[in-house]
């Protein structure tokens, strides 16, 4: 049976936390002027770190279904009318502010359907880790440019997403799995290996998408 009053309580915490969490990216960019790359992946890292609890939270996937609504809605409001800029304000079109919270939702009811808890904790830091990782190191660091119709991206940031992946997948096997230490780097490996090919490839925020299904 599941405890209600408990759902509602966490799923106002998170609200909160959330909340928060736009509020100090607005502060960010309004008082110190911090780019809104770094804003926005401020914002990705902490709601995916966040977002890593969902499994001890809530018992229901109705309940994070509600939080991804509002949320979702929350959002398509606010670029609707042009606020939050410290998400929405930049320079390429990208739904991935939208995507996010699908990802997360869509992650977890797949985790929770094969009861692999492991699966979404690594899908979550994946997405909320390495991605943040390779923006943020391909903006600042990032030279060595290709590009993907309209999108320009950088191997600098491509590199660092591949190793930032191996490492979660291969400690989340290791640690969270009955797999050994040998297959959990051959998992690894081509695990880094796709996902870092479907974020290079996904347009307009897709990575979102595509990172924790990958």
């Amino acid at each position: 049976m599941i405890d209600l009053s408990r759902e509602v309580l966490h799923a106002a915490i998170v609200s909160l936390i959330f909340g928060a969490t736009f509020g100090i990216a607005e502060f960010l960019r309004l008082r110190f002027t911090t780019p809104v790359e770094v804003t926005r992946k401020f914002v990705h890292l902490v709601g995916g770190l966040v977002s890593l609890s969902f499994g001890c939270l809530f018992a229901s996937h109705w309940t994070l279904l509600v939080l991804c609504v509002l949320f979702v809605a929350l959002l398509h409001v606010t670029r609707s009318h042009g606020l939050l800029a410290s998400v929405h304000k930049v320079d390429r079109v990208s739904g991935g502010a939208l995507y996010h919270p699908m990802a997360i939702y869509g992650t977890f009811c797949a985790a929770q359907l094969l009861g692999r808890p492991e699966f979404y904790l690594i899908s979550t830091m994946v997405l909320s880790v390495s991605d943040t990782i390779a923006a943020l190191v391909g903006s600042a660091y990032g030279f060595k440019l290709y590009k993907v119709q309209e999108e320009r991206k950088s191997f600098e940031g491509s590199i660092m997403f591949f190793v930032s992946t191996f490492l979660i997948a291969h400690l989340g096997l290791l640690l969270l799995t009955p797999i050994g230490r040998f297959e959990s780097v051959l998992c690894g490996i081509l695990i880094a290996m796709c996902v870092t090919l479907f974020e290079a490839i996904s347009l307009g925020g897709a990575d979102n998408l595509f990172i924790p299904w990958g």
